[in-house]
């Protein structure tokens, strides 16, 4: 899987068990945090403050929000679909997800934790690249 560093911790999806290992800077252990499923990858917001967190296997399809300073889980979003990657937005309060086999794109706001638009027709998304315009 996929670890995220940042702030006074680090990330670790437990491959092949249901939980998010929490270590601070010092690799001493901190916290496991219970998931839906196995993660796969986890991405830290921009601003650090939030975690999502993407499954392998029956939870392909869920992502899962965890609150980095509370360490719990605060939204769970299923889709119809395996959802393959997850990118944050650097500028807008957006979660952009990757849903392969719907053909398609969601995109989450950040702020109250919706889901605003579904992008369709995006034949078998997998990563999202998202480029800034220098000005």
């Amino acid at each position: 899987g996929f670890w995220s560093i940042g702030g006074d911790k680090v990330f670790v999806p437990a491959v092949g068990d249901n939980k998010v290992l929490v270590y601070d800077n010092n690799f001493e252990f901190v916290k496991n945090i219970q998931t839906q499923g196995l993660p796969v990858f986890t991405a830290l917001s921009p601003n650090k403050k939030f975690l999502a967190v993407t499954f392998s296997g029956k939870d392909f399809p869920t992502v899962q929000i965890i609150d980095t300073k509370t360490l719990k889980i605060i939204k769970t979003f299923k889709f119809d679909g395996k959802v393959l990657h997850v990118r944050w937005s650097n500028k807008l309060s957006s979660l952009y997800v990757s849903v392969n086999d719907a053909n398609m794109v969601s995109v989450i706001n950040t702020q109250d934790w919706w889901i605003m638009r579904d992008m369709f027709n995006i034949k078998k998304p997998s990563g999202i690249f998202i480029y800034e315009e220098k000005k």
